[in-house]
């Protein structure tokens, strides 16, 4: 105890004895402001608009390098506006502020309203400035492009003015002409890039009209590639004997034609109209096309009278990856295609039949999947899969209907991967899942409808951590599981395989006392972990409170970051390391007659949920799921979101802070019977208590982590609306510093059942 009051004492010492500093800020209406030197009674918070002209900015940018600070100022001027402080962590780490007072229609348009630059002062004087509404992009798909083609441009804030490209090579600055909104405007712009654009590498950068001359957004990484050079080599599959009459095996046929495109550099197989049996596994080879003439058209098939069989030439199985090999040699199973590198079927129809393993196993590197029909009732395996990480996968306009699993994208990471309008469907409904997908980074997951699964999607991180993703459009309809702890969507992450205090730190490398990091080490406590790159870090007390970062490598005892710490860690600062879900963005799903939970569990940090639609569901969770170890949701938004009918939204577990749930909707959340029986009562909870969103207690601490470490802190709810239902919010005794503001509930009971003395109702 004197050693934990004595590094508070020096914590308290550092928040006060110099500047403030910020190294995050979140919300909307509502922000809290994270970094240090925010002490109670003397912080004081400014906001500024900064004027918007065009050449300036333009200018601005052609500056090599771009610093953004270079173009603000170091203090707030003369017009700049105080912004009323709300609420101070003792500590001085975190102040709660009322950004924009104004509460209407710009409330679902994520940050985009108030001031564009804070400052933060205490008695020690200004904070450097703060970049608040500007553009932040995340990630461009595709990263590779050629002149001519549509970007796309996904992350935080975008809403984009301009949109411009610099050249690595020479810092030249091209503005981009063609560009608009995506989906949802705050989300996603899409631009056209020149048909005489140069092939080479540059930097995108996005201005939304906030921050002056600082405010662009980036820089995001794009190659530009030379145009691809049309098709040498068209072959047509019945050159080769193939007869698609629904009778005569075409398994060789096929597998001529294939490997003689591939031969001569790649190309179209094309594969008229007709029924082609086949009863051992055919390859796609690189560069080639397996071109049918529509999904009910051109279809392979498995027929009853001469099953699949895994029958390859040695060279082509030495070939496959070992574990794919192995599992249809002990089998005796054949997958239908094997897509190699830079391979694709298009506008072909597979049916499966005995002896089958799956219907496609895809490689690694720039496999297409477009406007195909799959149906697998007798594999048993997922009907697509890919393993073991891929760049460029795309499954796209396909229907799939699987009576084992649907779609499964394992181990990963899975980079600029597209699955976009599919239909997705579980034969048997309720026994297997539709989608699932491990590590997506910079990825795309959009307009799919998911049909009658136990889980219609999910993902659970294994091999590495997830970030930066786009997962927009959907439909998940008919989750029907008949067994317990089944029938979520969800995003289910790990817990942290170290916490610990730091030693010393710089802007880049933290190090920690003794050899945690040491692989050995490492694989006790994770075995699929030898070193620390899959992995982020995350500030959960001391100095630099609210700070997540990649961590791009690792000795024994020290890792280092990427990008640079906004404020540099101390010995006061405890951390944890682990695999995540990061910056992921989930706009405009839909779920309906979900038997169960949706979410995300463990370790997530910056996610976004906007626009989410889900009816007849148990509802929204942030569920930090560990009891031994931490498993954080940190600053996460569920923003302009609706649950509607026996659903709440829950924050459960022991480490929730720094999210907010503003502007939507929870109506008719009374618990009732639904198809996942699930006897509340028999966990000791009374249906009758329900909340339409509830912090629930802590019910349990984690070993090692100080006193001090926020658990439920700092949470804001605001302009949400809370109608037909037990009782309104529930706030449990260790949710310090619960922000709610302008919340209109209509409830049976209680409004507020409030067991914390620190939430602040306005």
């Amino acid at each position: 105890m004197r050693w934990l009051l004595g590094v508070l004492v020096l914590v308290v010492g550092v928040a006060v004895g110099q500047a403030a500093q910020i190294c995050r800020i979140q919300g909307g209406n509502t922000k809290t402001i994270w970094g240090v030197g925010f002490a109670n009674g003397q912080v004081e918070v400014y906001a500024w608009d900064v004027p918007f002209d065009e050449k300036s900015v333009i200018s601005a940018l052609q500056k090599t390098p771009y610093r953004p600070e270079n173009f603000l100022p170091k203090t707030p001027p003369p017009n700049a506006r105080k912004v009323p402080v709300i609420a101070v962590d003792p500590r001085g780490f975190v102040t709660a502020v009322e950004w924009h007072p104004y509460y209407d229609a710009s409330g679902f348009f994520d940050a985009l309203n108030g001031g564009h630059v804070c400052w933060v002062r205490n008695s020690h004087g200004f904070s450097q400035p703060y970049l608040v509404r500007s553009a932040q992009p995340w990630f461009v798909y595709p990263e590779r492009a050629c002149p001519g083609k549509k970007i796309r441009i996904f992350g935080r804030n975008i809403a984009a003015r301009l949109v411009a490209l610099k050249s690595r090579k020479d810092g030249k600055v091209i503005l981009l002409q063609r560009f608009g909104n995506g989906r949802h405007p705050v989300y996603e712009c899409w631009a056209i890039l020149p048909e005489n654009l140069p092939a080479g590498e540059y930097d995108v950068y996005v201005h939304n009209g906030a921050g002056g001359e600082a405010g662009w957004g980036g820089p995001i990484p794009l190659t530009v590639e030379v145009k691809p050079e049309p098709p040498k080599v068209v072959l047509n599959a019945r050159d080769f004997g193939a007869k698609g009459n629904g009778v005569d095996d075409d398994t060789e046929a096929l597998r001529k034609a294939l490997v003689k495109a591939g031969e001569l550099g790649g190309g179209i197989v094309l594969l008229p109209p007709g029924l082609y049996p086949i009863s051992a596994p055919i390859w796609v080879p690189s560069g080639v096309t397996l071109q049918g003439a529509g999904s009910r058209n051109s279809i392979l098939i498995v027929l009853p009278t001469k099953p699949m069989r895994f029958d390859v030439p040695p060279e082509i199985a030495n070939a496959m990856p070992t574990h794919f090999r192995a599992r249809q040699q002990e089998s005796g199973r054949g997958a239908m295609v094997w897509l190699r590198d830079r391979s694709a079927i298009c506008d072909l129809g597979l049916i499966d039949g005995p002896g089958t393993l799956q219907a496609v196993f895809a490689s690694h590197t720039n496999c297409r999947i477009e406007r195909c029909y799959i149906r697998q009732t007798h594999g048993t395996e997922p009907a697509v899969m890919v393993e073991w990480g891929s760049y460029g996968f795309v499954l796209k306009d396909c229907e799939i209907e699987s009576a084992s699993d649907g779609v499964f994208l394992v181990h990963g990471p899975h980079r600029q991967a597209y699955i976009g309008g599919n239909v997705i469907r579980n034969i048997v409904p309720g026994t297997a899942n539709n989608l699932f997908v491990r590590s997506f980074v910079d990825s795309v997951i959009e307009n799919n409808l998911l049909l009658d699964g136990d889980r219609n999607f999910v993902s659970q991180l294994s091999f590495s951590s997830a970030y930066h993703s786009a997962i927009i459009g959907n439909i998940w309809r008919n989750n029907i599981p008949r067994r317990h702890n089944s029938g979520e969507n969800m995003y289910e992450s790990s817990h942290a395989v170290w916490h610990g205090r730091v030693l010393r730190a710089d802007r880049k490398t933290v190090w920690v006392e003794g050899k945690p990091f040491a692989p050995d080490e490492l694989r006790k406590r994770h075995p699929q972990l030898s070193d620390l790159k899959p992995t982020f870090a995350l500030v959960l007390d001391g100095r630099g409170l609210g700070q997540y970062r990649r961590i791009v490598s690792n000795t024994e005892n020290s890792f280092t970051v990427e990008p640079e710490w906004e404020i540099v860690p101390d010995s006061s600062t405890h951390i944890m390391v682990g695999m995540a879900y990061v910056e992921t963005l989930w706009i405009d799903n839909t779920e309906e007659h979900t038997a169960n939970w949706t979410g995300f569990w463990g370790n997530c940090f910056g996610n976004v949920i906007d626009g989410h639609i889900l009816r007849d569901g148990e509802g929204l969770y942030l569920w930090a799921w560990h009891d031994r170890l931490p498993s954080p949701l940190a600053f996460n938004d569920i923003i302009g979101s609706r649950v509607i009918g026996r659903g709440n939204i829950v924050f459960r577990g022991p480490l929730v802070f720094g999210n907010t749930v503003r502007f939507c909707e929870v109506v008719d959340f009374r618990y009732r019977p639904s198809m996942h029986i699930q006897p509340v009562w028999l966990q000791g909870m009374e249906p009758n208590q329900r909340a339409g969103i509830a912090l629930e207690p802590v019910w349990q601490r984690i070993e090692g982590l100080p006193e001090t470490a926020p658990l439920k802190d700092w949470n804001i709810i605001e302009g949400t609306h809370i109608y037909d239902g037990p009782i309104g919010i529930f706030i449990a005794p260790e949710a310090k510093f619960t922000i709610l503001r302008r919340n209109a509930i209509t409830v049976d009971g209680e409004k507020i059942v409030n067991k914390s003395v620190t939430t602040v109702v306005q």
